[in-house]
């Protein structure tokens, strides 16, 4: 099976997410942004050309259809667009327990930072503010 072609600016979308690792959409942006010109929408584009490329070309795991469906289902509803594309890409897959199983991974990451940032400041916290 041939992989998706990939264009030079999805790849610079690529290279700013592993230069920065995991990242909001707004950091992505302006990470992009400090090396190109382009607009927050063009960025949001691309990643999800980027998607497409890897969920229905390369992966095989939803159809044409379907993630187009699911693109304009996730674009009307508030909230993190590729949170939501991967939550209903497990409905699809596997029914609650793969929606569930995707949302929680999805999320599960930024969960852990946050939690150990917390127990790693709470010491200088302890020690520096009113708490005591």
């Amino acid at each position: 099976m041939e992989k998706a072609h990939i264009t030079e600016a999805e790849s610079e979308i690529l290279s700013a997410l592993w230069r920065r690792g995991p990242l909001p959409f707004v950091s992505l942006i302006e990470g992009v942004q400090v090396r190109q010109t382009w607009a927050a929408a063009t960025i949001k584009t691309l990643l999800s050309r980027l998607m497409h490329k890897d969920l229905v070309e390369d992966r095989r795991w939803i159809g044409e259809a379907d993630y187009l469906h699911a693109l304009n289902f996730c674009n009307l509803l508030p909230g993190p667009e590729a949170q939501q594309l991967a939550t209903y890409i497990g409905w699809l897959m596997h029914g609650i327990r793969g929606a569930l199983i995707a949302g929680l991974l999805f999320i599960l990451p930024g969960a852990v930072a946050i939690m150990a940032l917390s127990v790693a400041f709470l010491p200088i916290v302890k020690r520096n503010c009113w708490m005591g």
